[in-house]
């Protein structure tokens, strides 16, 4: 019997990491949660880390509680002894199979998962589970009437095998589904692209990826000229399962805990679960009183276009930068490689500035970030320019070094016209130095240089809250942050840093 860590634990207990007194947005509190169990373990992956970012994920985002079954077992012949039971599945909304049991073959044992699906109870898939509970001749076609094709009738896919890991190009064959409302196309980072052997009657693609996979050394060895080749398969669908049509939602995405952390898989994943539990109405919505992070999305930019010279900025869609004005005109802002990437030039005076208009009350920012080099920072300057009590419409500040986060309300703090004057005739008094200190908060970080991490900035009244690479950093509350129209976010840097995949939401 294989020792099992099963969890059932409430956001409560991630007070020092997530403070969640004060949600995102507020939601019906006689709303009862979803009842949510993750079950995960197995070969190959970091499902510690992977349980972590999924339950915080999801229970940021919606109503839910989540529950974690999690095995230590790292090998293919992982079960779990919460299988033995036949209602196993008692009591929760939908169950989240994230296991990698390739060698698991008891049909009994793989017979009761089933049954609880057969009978109503929703899945969502992920990753490996569609490499699982597998025997037989399952390398060829396998039918649903077969001993060994229970577990594909339940997935609507049967796949065998994964290319390298090498970047998906992730696309939206459905895009009118409930589950792809505010679905955009992106492209992974190294990642896996499990095959199709067969997409069974009845199995509805939601999501292509597109993968160029290199010769292999078999083909290098007959070949030494043999070249790459394109790879294509359906990366996420949904199927309905058995007499009751069950809801199944699946993404065979997620080998990489950066790819789990990613905000764009996690809403994928946190759509699908609304969607197969019945949560998720025709438009896209999810029912009243579920959703955490309801919004409206009003900007996104990934950032894909390729400048039309190289002399001159040329950001587009809708950017602006300081580079005339601080810096002589000289370029500071580059789009490479799919990203934003920023620098300061020589003879700037100032920190590199680039701007976009963006009005809301309440709101949230995501992106991805890099910093390439120990001392780079990137910050967030949140501002409405028709303010005219502050400093160049500075009305607070989200600053992110690789070894600390600072949050600053700047309104009522260092950049109040009033305060701001008393400092420059250096008649700050321990009143003023008292009450700027109690205007910003920071928060010792860790980030590795040259890393990707996914960034979330929640702004709700009075509360702005960041959250990185799929946990909550911090947050704090501060009067400033409650101005009533942010109308624009700078991206401020004072050396270098790198931006991708931008999305701004209106909580209003």
């Amino acid at each position: 019997m294989n020792t099992l860590m099963r969890t059932q634990i409430s956001l409560a207990l991630f007070a020092s990491i997530a403070v969640v007194a004060f949600p995102l947005v507020s939601y019906a509190q006689d709303t009862k949660p979803l009842q949510i169990l993750v079950v995960a373990g197995g070969c190959c992956h970091d499902y510690v880390t992977q349980t972590k970012l999924l339950k915080d994920g999801i229970e940021q985002r919606i109503h839910a509680k989540v529950s974690v079954v999690l095995s230590e077992n790292t090998s293919t012949e992982t079960t779990f002894e919460l299988y033995q039971s036949d209602d196993w599945a008692k009591g929760f909304d939908v169950i989240v199979h994230d296991e990698c049991s390739a060698n698991v073959t008891e049909r009994p044992y793989v017979e009761r998962i089933l049954a609880a699906h057969r009978n109503g109870v929703p899945a969502v898939n992920l990753h490996c589970a569609m490499h699982s509970y597998r025997w037989g001749d399952f390398r060829s076609p396998v039918d649903t009437t077969a001993e060994n094709g229970g577990w594909y009738e339940m997935l609507g896919v049967q796949s065998t095998a994964h290319g390298p890991k090498t970047p998906i190009d992730v696309t939206g064959i459905d895009n009118n589904h409930p589950i792809m409302d505010g679905f955009a196309d992106w492209t992974t980072i190294d990642e896996e692209l499990y095959n199709n052997i067969r997409v069974y009657d009845g199995t509805h693609a939601l999501v292509g990826g597109k993968q160029l996979q290199p010769a292999s050394r078999q083909e290098l060895r007959n070949n030494p000229n043999a070249q790459g080749r394109e790879e294509t398969a359906v990366v996420a669908w949904t199927n309905e399962y058995g007499p009751k049509k069950t809801r199944i939602f699946s993404t065979s995405l997620g080998h990489q805990n950066d790819t789990v952390a990613d905000a764009r898989y996690m809403d994928l994943v946190v759509r699908g679960i609304l969607w197969a539990s019945g949560n998720l109405t025709a438009d896209g919505s999810p029912k009243a009183g579920l959703s955490k992070l309801h919004g409206t999305l009003i900007f996104a930019d990934s950032f894909d276009r390729v400048p039309s010279q190289q002399e001159q900025e040329e950001i587009g869609n809708g950017w602006g930068s300081n580079s005339a004005a601080r810096a002589g005109g000289h370029k500071q802002v580059d789009l490479r490689d799919g990203a934003m990437h920023i620098y300061i030039h020589e003879s700037a005076d100032h920190a590199v500035s680039v701007r976009h208009d963006a009005e809301f009350r309440d709101g949230r920012v995501e992106m991805r970030f890099m910093l390439e080099h120990p001392g780079d920072i990137l910050g967030l300057d949140f501002a409405d320019l028709g303010l005219d009590t502050v400093h160049a419409g500075h009305l607070f500040k989200v600053t992110i070094g690789t070894n600390k986060l600072e949050i600053m309300d700047s309104k009522t703090g260092s950049m109040s016209l009033k305060i701001r004057e008393l400092s420059q005739e250096q008649k700050s008094t321990p009143e003023i130095r008292k009450l700027l200190a109690s205007k910003k908060k920071i928060t010792p970080l860790k980030l590795a240089t040259g890393k990707w991490y996914p960034l979330t900035v929640a702004i709700v009244g009075d509360v702005v809250k960041v959250a990185i690479d799929g946990a909550e950093i911090d947050q704090f509350q501060s009067e400033g942050f409650a101005h009533p129209t942010k109308r624009m976010l700078r991206i401020a840097v004072p050396k270098q840093a790198v931006v991708d995949d931008v999305r701004i939401f209106s909580l209003d």
